[in-house]
């Protein structure tokens, strides 16, 4: 399908938009979690629209967002259509994370979806699922602050957990560590940035480790308090990749540059005559992960594995 780039701003109106004072000030989320496999940079999601997007990737993709306050109004989706037609559902949660309401909605130019909110007086945070296997991607959500007038949920708040600028303390994995989460199926790479760096396919993953006997277990506070970095490329010297849209073959080098192979000479010089056995489809949106260095010459050293190191 052909995908155009379109950003602009759908307004989901809720029933409690009359609750909320004309001056109302703006409300953003301050943590994610409960990220689903599929959903990729959901930090990006935090805070007013800055360029800076979440991509939905697959049926089903989803994340919480928490305000870490009492919102009502309108939620406000600023997001980037990439293919017509994407669907998406929004659930609005009380402090404990119980489900107020819901709605649906598609990602068309110039749609607006109207979502019925009558259940409680303000939520606390929303989930946003992908609901089919359109690609889509998010910048921010907004809401409107609680103010003193609006009546507010009684419901306790659970402990939210610490903001992505957080610092991880001496208890929580350390560097080097392969941590996931208790309720996704992404694994990370705990990097020496503080960052945690997630592997976007088993390809990927293999190619730096034989097994998952060393991935720990966190819970989605451990796992939240380490802010979302790069994605981890593949291991230099081990696969050859291409992506699925272009027939052209890339060597990876340290760092995650790759360089074109322009001919089977070079490929069977460089990588042997079975280099084609080699080769691995990258999904095009991971594309961008890699930086593009010069045409590989058969004069050139193909990358050695033994001197590689995931490179955050």
């Amino acid at each position: 399908m052909r995908r155009l780039v379109i950003t602009f701003t759908a307004a989901v109106l809720l029933a409690a938009a009359s609750r909320a004072s004309a001056g109302g000030v703006s409300a953003y989320p301050t943590s994610a979690s409960q990220v689903s496999n599929q959903v990729y940079q959901p930090n990006n999601l935090l805070g007013a629209p800055d360029g800076q997007y979440a991509t939905f990737q697959a049926d089903q993709a989803s994340v919480v967002l928490n305000f870490g306050q009492d919102v009502t109004g309108n939620l406000t989706v600023t997001y980037q259509l990439l293919q017509f037609g994407a669907k998406y559902r929004v659930d609005f949660l009380d402090g404990n994370g119980n489900t107020l309401a819901y709605g649906g909605g598609t990602f068309n130019i110039g749609t607006t979806d109207v979502v019925p909110f009558s259940a409680a007086p303000t939520y606390r945070a929303v989930r946003l699922t992908d609901t089919d296997s359109q690609t889509f991607n998010i910048d921010a959500v907004a809401a409107t602050a609680a103010t003193a007038e609006t009546p507010v949920s009684s419901t306790p708040a659970p402990a939210l957990a610490p903001s992505s600028g957080a610092a991880p303390s001496p208890s929580l994995p350390p560097q080097g560590s392969l941590i996931k989460g208790t309720e996704t199926a992404a694994v990370y790479e705990v990097g020496v940035d503080g960052k945690r760096h997630a592997f976007p396919s088993s390809s990927v993953y293999f190619s730096w480790y034989q097994d998952f006997s060393a991935v720990q277990t966190v819970s989605a506070d451990v796992l939240a308090s380490f802010p979302l970095g790069k994605n981890v490329t593949m291991r230099p010297g081990t696969n050859l990749i291409k992506i699925v849209s272009s027939p052209d073959v890339y060597a990876v080098y340290p760092g995650g540059v790759i360089r074109w192979i322009p001919d089977e000479t070079v490929a069977q010089i460089l990588f042997g005559y079975d280099w084609n056995k080699k080769v691995v489809d990258v999904a095009d949106v991971f594309f961008t992960n890699y930086r593009m260095g010069g045409t590989l010459t058969s004069s050139d050293v193909a990358p050695s594995p033994d001197a590689a190191q995931v490179p955050f």
